[in-house]
C-alpha cells in the first residue's frame, strides 16, 4: 500500500499482460486499487491518482453513506424501477426463499432462524431472487441491443460489483451488476449499450460517446438518472 501527493492510499498492481492503460477502482470497503502496465513510471501513476482524487473520495463518501435497509415486513424495494413491498413469513422450508406475487415480494424463512440472523438470511434470499431476475432480463436486453448495434458479444456474466455497473472485456464478455435490475428499464438499457459500445471503442473518448449516442440520443439524461438513483440500488 502506498500514498500519492493527494493523500489517497492505494494498492498498486502491475500487470505483465498487454494492458495499455491505468485503471483505478474503489472496493466496497473503500480501499483503492490501481492497475497499471509493468513499465509505467511511478510518477505517471501518482499524477493520475492525484487528478482522480476528487472522484475517489466521492465514491468513498457514497459507500460510507449507504445505510443498509432493515429488510423487515413493509420495507420498499425496487424491481425495474417499480416499487415492491417486502413481506416476511415463516414456513416449512429448509432455506430462505423469495417469491413475487404482484407488487409483494415475500421471503419465507425457516422456523429455526433466530432474530439475530434474520436480516442476513433475508438478504441472501433476496440476492438470489434478484440475480435470477437480472440474468433473465439482461440476457434479453443484451440480445436485442447487440442485434440493433450489429455486434456479437461472446458472453454475459451477472456479477456482484459494488462500484461498477458494468464492464466489457477484450474478448467481448459483458459483465453487468445484478443491482441494475432494480433500476428503470431505460437506465438498464443505457448500461447495456454503454458496454456494447466498448466492443468498438475501448475507451471513453469522444468517439466512444458518439457511438453510444448513435443508439441512445438521450444517453446523457439516462446516465444522469443512474447517477442520481445509484445509491438507492442496494439491499
Amino acid at each position: 500500500m502506498t500514498s500519492d501527493p493527494a493523500s489517497v492510499d492505494y494498492l498498486l498492481v502491475r500487470s505483465r499482460r498487454r494492458r495499455k492503460t491505468i485503471t483505478i477502482s474503489v472496493d466496497p470497503d473503500g480501499s483503492v486499487r490501481v492497475s497499471a502496465p509493468m513499465r509505467t513510471p511511478k510518477t505517471n501513476i501518482e499524477e493520475l491518482v492525484a487528478r482522480r482524487a476528487s472522484w475517489i473520495n466521492g465514491v468513498r463518501a457514497r459507500l460510507g453513506s449507504r445505510e443498509r435497509r432493515q429488510l423487515v415486513s413493509g420495507d420498499a424495494l425496487l424491481y425495474l424501477g417499480d416499487p415492491l413491498q417486502l413481506c416476511l413469513e415463516r414456513g416449512s422450508v429448509r432455506a430462505p426463499r423469495a417469491d413475487l406475487d404482484g407488487q409483494r415480494l415475500t421471503v419465507i424463512l425457516p422456523q429455526r432462524i433466530g432474530e439475530d440472523s434474520q436480516r442476513a438470511a433475508v438478504e441472501r434470499a433476496l440476492t438470489r431472487w434478484y440475480v435470477g431476475c437480472a440474468l433473465a432480463d439482461f440476457e434479453e436486453r443484451v440480445r436485442a441491443w447487440a442485434t440493433a448495434c450489429e455486434l456479437a458479444p461472446s458472453g454475459l456474466l451477472v456479477r456482484n460489483q459494488r462500484t461498477r455497473w458494468g464492464s466489457c472485456s477484450r474478448d467481448g464478455v459483458l459483465r453487468l451488476n445484478w443491482r441494475l435490475v432494480m433500476a428503470p428499464p431505460s437506465v438498464v438499457d443505457y448500461v447495456v449499450v454503454h458496454e456494447l459500445a466498448h466492443m468498438r471503442v475501448p475507451n471513453h473518448s469522444a468517439a466512444f460517446w458518439a457511438e453510444v449516442e448513435r443508439f441512445l440520443p438521450d444517453y446523457r439524461e439516462r446516465r444522469a438518472h443512474l447517477k442520481r438513483i445509484g445509491p438507492q440500488l442496494v439491499l
